[in-house]
């Protein structure tokens, strides 16, 4: 039976009885058979897909910090019996985190711009239909005189139809972007080939190195936009960043806390 006031109870060993009784009711609701080397699923993702992230917050009612402590555990150990089996409870891992462009995609956008038809003035001049473009006109029939409507310039000035005298016309354009995926990557390699940022290919760089990485935490966002493909094509598929965290585990509080983060804020 799980006692609340074990809950409280701060404990330098995570191997406790308190941690397996908790763990077994995990393991005994959902698969923790991992796959460790998908980058495109990383495990916390594996782990809240599964809703375990989620029944530990919402079921168990615990608090980030012992279900970061939870999570560590399983993420070492996988499935086992935890009430039974010897529990992994730390090592040593080096913390990467790695950016790089995919693919680039376009959407169409409205753009404002300047009306073509008046150049953005919102006013053309026409030729004047009293005297055909002259500037004068016969309007007594004893000879020419200057144009009352054109003031014998040949000429009117009229709103312009095209943007309704505006000066602005809105027109759709393909707009490209190029997206920047972040991996947090963890690996009992020190010294992984270090990747040279904007000129590395990402997905060679990473078959050579995959077999060392274990994918924790995975992040997209838009970095780049062009209305010109060309301007964005010498980033794709390149490393964009490269970032080594240096040799941390969970004994170290800074690991600690940058693990908790992962889960209870990514």
């Amino acid at each position: 039976m799980i006692k609340f006031s074990d809950i409280l109870k701060e404990s330098v060993d995570l191997d406790t009885s308190l941690n397996r009784k908790l763990l077994n009711l995990v393991e005994n609701k959902f698969n923790l058979n991992f796959k460790y080397n998908d980058k495109d699923k990383p495990i916390l993702k594996q782990m809240r897909q599964e809703g375990i992230i989620r029944f530990m917050d919402e079921v168990l009612a615990l608090d980030f910090k012992k279900i970061s402590e939870l999570c560590w555990l399983i993420f070492l150990n996988g499935k086992i019996d935890y009430l039974n089996d010897p529990l992994k409870t730390n090592e040593t891992f080096y913390v990467y985190e790695l950016g790089y462009y995919s693919d680039i995609y376009s959407e169409e956008v409205d753009v404002e711009g300047e009306c073509s038809g008046c150049n953005g003035y919102g006013t053309i001049n026409d030729e004047c239909q009293t005297c055909q473009g002259a500037g004068v006109y016969d309007y007594t029939g004893e000879g020419d005189e200057e144009c009352a409507d054109c003031d014998g310039g040949g000429d009117v000035e009229n709103d312009c139809w095209e943007c309704r005298a505006s000066g602005i016309l809105y027109y759709n354009e393909d707009e490209y972007h190029v997206a920047e995926e972040t991996l947090i990557l963890y690996s009992n390699e020190p010294n992984l080939d270090k990747p040279i940022v904007e000129k590395t290919n990402f997905e060679k760089w990473y078959k050579e190195n995959g077999g060392n990485l274990i994918t924790i935490h995975k992040r997209w966002e838009d970095t780049a936009s062009a209305w010109e493909r060309e301007e964005l094509e010498d980033l794709e598929d390149t490393v964009s960043y490269y970032q080594p965290q240096g040799d941390i585990n969970f004994d170290n509080i800074r690991f600690r806390t940058y693990f908790r983060n992962l889960i209870e804020y990514r």
